[in-house]
């Protein structure tokens, strides 16, 4: 099942989920159009007219909801005012016109790049690209998500990270600032001083930062270019590319990254 959300009252925010589709047996009950007498078990398309179905209403958001309480797979959702710009969207990330060939070296790595892209239009074919790739696509990723030397601007950090339990204060509150001014290159460093260290001080100076980031609540591009590369690999599934995701699963990670290495090692787990 699949529902969409309207904004009944704009006065008042009330909302309501009416919009449904289903595929398969409705065991809710939910007033709901079903698209289908069974759910697929393989990937289908489906496109529907959602102002013929439902009359037109201010979408203000989608749930997904499988009916046997255990998972369903979703792929890409889009929405457009006619079925001609609709296809136009969908050609472009799946990438129709771009695979004929074996990518070349230079279209690799510019799929690399568009990994950190937030538009659909530039990710969406660059991971499919990188799969239908394959080999050379390992390759690639091995050597752009490969483990860091220590840089200065590591060395610096690890630095300050030390000053936090200072005896100077005004060195402590530097430190402080300082790292919080780096933002989240600093949150790895952060992360393994939190686990290591036995200064109640330190501790509470680096707690205070990491959450200042979560507030924040936002995934850097280079975060989301790693959590796709990650989805490329898993997807690949070759031994390689699983030997890939745990040499990354060792390293110092941004949360979001570390969570997806994680994510995709145990899904592999259950294969």
């Amino acid at each position: 099942m699949m529902q969409l959300c309207d904004i009944n009252d704009p006065t008042t925010w009330a909302h309501s989920w009416e919009h449904r589709y289903v595929a398969g047996q409705n065991v809710v009950g939910w007033t709901s159009l079903n698209i289908a007498p069974k759910a697929p078990a393989k990937w289908e398309l489906v496109t529907r007219d959602l102002i013929k179905d439902f009359a037109p209403f201010k979408l203000t958001g989608i749930a997904f909801t499988p009916m046997d309480g255990k998972a369903g797979f979703y792929d890409h959702i889009y929405l457009a005012d006619s079925i001609p710009n609709l296809d136009t969207v969908t050609k472009a990330v799946l990438a129709k016109t771009e695979i004929k060939d074996k990518p070349t070296a230079e279209q690799l790595a510019k799929c690399w790049d568009n990994l950190a892209s937030r538009d659909a239009l530039l990710s969406a074919p660059a991971q499919r690209m990188l799969l239908a790739a394959d080999k050379d696509t390992l390759t690639l990723l091995k050597e752009r998500i490969k483990r860091r030397e220590t840089t200065d601007e590591d060395k610096k950090i690890i630095k300050l990270i030390a000053e936090l339990d200072d005896d100077d204060f005004g060195v402590r509150q530097s430190a402080s600032t300082q790292l919080g001014k780096i933002g989240e290159k600093a949150d790895p460093f952060l992360r393994t001083a939190l686990a290591t260290t036995s200064s109640l001080e330190a501790r509470r100076r680096i707690e205070a930062l990491l959450r200042t980031r979560a507030a924040e609540g936002t995934i850097s591009t280079d975060q989301l270019q790693q959590i796709r590369a990650i989805r490329v690999l898993e997807q690949i599934g070759t031994p390689q590319a699983r030997d890939l995701v745990e040499a990354l699963s060792k390293d110092s990670l941004p949360a979001p990254v570390a969570a997806e290495v994680k994510l995709a090692l145990n899904r592999w787990k259950t294969r």
